[in-house]
């Protein structure tokens, strides 16, 4: 009986070290992913944690192909320089004959001259979307402005008054939020998920529908945004290089910066987006 028992134990210990290596192995395969997929936070790479949200640590850039899993870029690369995206301004047809793909990456010139709807699609051809305004609020958290005021010092703070023209995405090594993410304050606005009424004046909800370019849809009830053309305003934060031309010391950029006076189908130089997940 003694030798019975022994034998049971022995057997018994040698299964619960069998368990505790492929348990081991299984935790050291996990966080092997996990830093492939995004330093250990189970994002994807280049991207950041924001509590339950997975946000493009850069801002967006737009390409012709989706990128490689590592992050890596693949195909034409547009919105560098003017209005080349080979989809329509009202994104019909950017998820379909002229497919674009938003990607986030460092050392990148930033997407611009892009629409409300053609960043949405980009985001969502990648499996992804716009964050709304209270994501991205979150997100932007921590980034530093302490300069101001005061011209930004051109190499590290945010790009908000000196350059006059968007650098390379995560450049501005000072210009990162709490949670890791670059340049959410100038280099580009960005637009979020949220439309919101316009705020032209005299106040005058729109009775008709929303053009041609738009399928002639019913558009009713929502006053027309400022600027750009009909609908209502899409929400845009986080100022951009040009925030010294609105104020001498750049405080036109800043994490509590809001910009309400674009129609979702507006673009411009400095007008860009990122992604969250």
């Amino acid at each position: 009986m003694q030798r019975k028992l022994t034998r049971l134990a022995l057997l018994t210990a040698a299964a619960l070290g069998v368990a505790a290596l492929v348990s081991l192995n299984l935790a050291s395969s996990a966080a092997a992913s996990g830093n492939a997929l995004g330093g250990g936070s189970g994002c994807p790479v280049n991207t950041v944690r924001v509590g339950p949200l997975c946000v493009d640590k850069y801002e967006a850039t737009v390409w012709s192909q989706p990128p490689t899993e590592d992050g890596k870029p693949r195909g034409i690369q547009f919105g560098r320089t003017g209005d080349d995206y080979p989809c329509s301004f009202n994104g019909s047809d950017c998820s379909g004959s002229n497919p674009i793909y938003a990607a986030s990456m460092p050392g990148r010139r930033p997407a611009a001259f892009v629409t409300w709807f053609q960043a949405q699609q980009a985001c969502l051809n990648v499996g992804k979307r716009l964050p709304t305004n209270a994501e991205w609020q979150g997100a932007a958290a921590g980034t530093p402005t302490d300069y101001e005021p005061g011209p930004d010092d051109e190499v590290h703070d945010c790009n908000t008054s000196t350059a006059g023209r968007a650098v390379a995405t995560g450049s501005r090594n000072r210009c990162v939020s709490s949670f890791g993410a670059y340049d959410m304050v100038g280099n580009m606005f960005e637009w979020t998920a949220d439309w919101i009424q316009g705020s032209s004046t005299p106040w005058a909800p729109s009775v008709g529908t929303a053009g041609p370019d738009f399928g002639d849809d019913f558009m009713r009830g929502t006053n027309p945004a400022v600027e750009g053309g009909y609908g209502p305003s899409a929400l845009v934060r986080g100022g951009s290089f040009n925030a010294g031309k609105f104020s001498p010391n750049g405080s036109g950029a800043g994490t509590f910066a809001l910009n309400a006076r674009f129609s979702p189908d507006g673009a411009g130089e400095d007008g860009g987006f990122r992604c969250v997940q």
